[in-house]
Formats: structure tokens, sequence, C-alpha cells
């Protein structure tokens, strides 16, 4: 794999293991078949109309014969093809990365890739088709865009050098974080839970590989894992005991941007995002058959936008929370600009509670107000962060687009509790009556108080401490 003009080594075939898809996995291979149309990159050209993808150009790509090993052969063809640089750069590049994307990068697809998989759910059929316009790959290394230094956590990072490094943290249940690479024990919960959110309707990235890798790219060079962990650069073990193996996880994605990408960002980037994440959801809304359209150049089109992926976050929420889930990190990290697309959920988990903590008080910043909800606090914690990460999305958009006014405000947070309900009603668990130590309609009263409170009336409420 090739990082870029500077230089690096094309990753080879025995620098890594294929883990996923197994051959027993059909859902992955059919969807890992039509990503062959990516493997010529002479053909890639950057977003445009004139690419549209539409249903006939989606099944143009047979479905899969032979043996799993095409499919990784294939892939592998794709990757060996594909340049990182930075999303900033007016270079025509491949693979793209951003300033807080540590660990990630990404290409757009010359053409959408439709999900349009069937299973037997209950003893019926359910189809979730779903349009990607995005491959991101995750564990890449240490990787930064252009005239970057990354200074997360006190490491700094060379311009456009993969490189690694480790501390111990309190914040990943084995005690390590390791600087853009990713732990083999992250995909199984991933997988897990993206296909849950998936069969529930819900708007998630896709998992389609992972890799095992043998090498790792270190200050310019290409080093076996054994001897990275023989000198310190990455641990050999976690705290348990268990070995610590650096994958990469290859996903399908609407869109790259997340909502802390579009808050962060200047005026010119955050309308170039727009732009960018405008284009692939039209694009989406064709193969679907969708008739709208968004632009900027239209204000209704905008608010439309807006109005249309506030509803999806709070159908997000709805439906993992209706399920009985919890995820712990619902914020703008891990929001698409793709409709409140969801990614990273790996930390998603069922939900647990304890009979003697089922209220939660929240804070305003700075002021002496307080809320106090029935409503257990691992559920409050992903309510507010959720409904804060519309916030941020409004302030982001308001601050090059102006269309957020009171009146907007109020439809906005309608939207989100529209949203909400809908997605509780779909995943049923919590209304009806599973779990006997929450009232299901003091949950929704939180929802609906803060949204009040934080998207109409503006209030910054501090994070739910659990």
């Amino acid at each position: 794999m090739r990082f870029g003009a500077k230089g690096f080594e094309k990753l080879e075939q025995d620098s890594y293991e294929w883990i996923f898809p197994t051959s027993s996995d059909m859902e992955s291979q059919r969807l890992l078949a039509k990503l062959n149309s990516v493997a010529d990159v002479n053909d890639y050209v950057a977003f445009s109309e004139r690419i549209a993808g539409f249903p006939d150009e989606l099944h143009a790509v047979e479905e899969i014969n032979g043996f799993i090993e095409d499919i990784h052969a294939r892939l592998a063809e794709v990757l060996s093809n594909l340049d990182i640089a930075s999303a900033k750069s007016a270079q025509k590049t491949h693979l793209l990365v951003l300033e807080d994307h540590h660990r990630a990068a990404w290409t757009s697809l010359p053409k959408p890739v439709m999900d349009d998989t069937r299973e037997i759910i209950r003893g019926r059929f359910v189809q979730n088709p779903e349009v990607y316009n995005y491959l991101n790959i995750k564990g890449l290394g240490y990787v930064f865009p252009e005239t970057f230094e990354s200074k997360k956590d006190n490491f700094k990072g060379n311009v456009h050098q993969p490189t690694v490094g480790f501390y111990e943290t309190s914040e990943f249940p084995w005690n390590y974080n390791v600087l853009g690479l990713a732990d083999k024990r992250v995909l199984e919960p991933i997988l897990k839970h993206t296909q849950i959110m998936q069969r529930l309707g819900g708007r998630v990235e896709k998992i389609v590989a992972a890799a095992q890798l043998k090498q790792i790219y270190f200050e310019g060079k290409l080093i076996p894992v054994d001897d990275l962990k023989k000198q310190g650069v990455i641990p050999s073990e976690n705290f348990d005991g268990k070995p610590f193996e650096p994958v990469q996880i290859f996903r399908l994605q609407r869109v790259p941007y997340r909502i802390n990408d579009l808050y962060k960002a200047d005026k010119i980037h955050k309308l170039a995002m727009l732009r960018e994440s405008f284009e692939a959801l039209n694009r989406e809304n064709r193969v679907k058959g969708d008739a709208r359209q968004y632009s900027l150049n239209d204000m209704e089109s905008v608010k439309s936008y807006i109005k249309d992926s506030v509803y999806w976050i709070g159908r997000n929420l709805g439906l993992m929370q209706g399920a009985a889930y919890t995820y712990g990190y619902f914020n703008s990290g891990n929001i698409t600009l793709g409709l409140g697309e969801l990614v990273d959920i790996d930390s998603m988990k069922p939900l647990k509670v304890d009979p003697d903590n089922k209220e939660v008080t929240v804070y305003v910043k700075n002021s002496p107000d307080s809320y106090k909800y029935k409503c257990p606090p691992v559920m409050g914690k992903d309510i507010r962060d959720g409904i804060y990460s519309i916030r941020r999305f409004l302030i982001a958009i308001n601050s090059c687009i102006p269309v957020v006014d009171a009146a907007f405000k109020q439809e906005t947070a309608e939207c989100f509790l529209q949203g909400y309900q809908e997605g509780r009603k779909r995943s049923n668990a919590l209304d009806n009556g599973a779990y006997k130590d929450i009232e299901a309609d003091n949950v929704l009263e939180m929802v609906a108080d803060l949204a009040h409170k934080m998207i109409i009336e503006d209030r910054n409420v501090r994070p739910v401490v659990v």
C-alpha cells in the first residue's frame, strides 16, 4: 500500500492475512464482489454528477463465483493502487484523511455500492437496501494530512508518515490506546453491532473485510509486528494477557465526514464537506428512487437536509434504546454527515440497569441550573450526547449558511423527537415491558425535555458521567 508521493513501499501480500470474511459469510462475499469497479484507479474520477450511479449500473457486477481467495485478491488489488493524501489538498488523490482521523482514511467509489441483502428475521423476509459511496480503511497506522502534526495526547506525528506508538489509558477496556492501529478484538463487536443496527433499519456503516497485519510502517519502514513488539513500539499483550493483534478493517460508508469535522472546519472547508456530502446523498437518493436532491444554493433544501439528518440521529438513538442497547459514544465524532449515519459502534452493549441508580441529573454549563430525570444514567448519557451533537451540527451549518432561526430550531427538535419515537417503536423491547426497572415514558420525557432545552433554548448541558 503506497502512502502518497513520499516513496513508501507497497504493502506486499505477505504483510497481512485476511481474517474476514470467511467462506461461510456469503453476504459480505457478495458485497465485496461489487467493489471490483474500484480496482482500476486510472478510471477514478472525483465526485461528479456524470458518474452518478443508477440501479442498472449497480447490478452490472455478476453475483460472486468461486472461492473467497478470489475476493481477497480482488480487494488486495484495490488496496495496492490507493494513495493517502490530505482531504484539504487541491491535488486529486485517492485515499484521504482528515486531522482528527488518526487511524483511518478513505476513498470515494466511482460507482455507489448497494447492499440489497435479503435476510429471514423472525420467520419473514426483511430487505434493507443501503447505498454506500466510500471505502474507509481503519488501522492504517498513525496517519496525518499535509501540513498537520498531531498533538493528540502529546504524541506528535510526522506529516504523511504512518507511525505507531502506544500508552496506557483507562478509556478502553483493554487499557491500551495504540495510536493508528486497531486491535483484532474490536472486529467481533463492531461486526455484531453494525449488523444489529442494520437489521433494525438503522443508518450505519457496513463492515466488509478485515486483515491481520504481519508488518507495519514505523518511521518510514515496513517492520514485522513481532519486531515492533520486542522494541516496545506496540504492546505484545493486553492487560488480560491476551495478545495485541493489529488489524485493518474495511468498511463502506455513505459519507466519511463526521459532525465533529464539520464543526471544527473553517468556512471554506465546511462548504466543501457539505457539497461533497450532498452529492453523495443525492446519488443515494437517485439509486433508491427518492426524488429529494440537496443543494447548497437552495436554503429550503439545506433546511430539508438538516431536518432529515436530525430525524435519523433521533431514529438511530430510538432504535438502539428501544432494542435495549447503550453506546457510550453517541457523539459528534461518530455521526457522519450522511444523514445521521453511525460509525465505530463496537462499544455498543446490552442495557444493564442498576436498580439503585435509576435517576440522572444533568447540569448546565456556566449556570447553577440542573435537571433531574427518572432515567438510567447509561441511557441519559447517550440522550444528552446525541442532542449535543445536533446542537453542534446546527452551529456548524449556521456559521456558513445562516438558515437556523428560532422557528427552525422548533422544527428541528420536533424532527429529532419524531425520529426517536418511530425508532423506539420499531425495536420495542423497552416499550413492551421487557425491562421492568425502567419506565419507558420517563425516558421519553428526558428525550423531549432535553431536546427542548438544548435545541430550542440553546442550553449547553454538561456530559453525563456514568
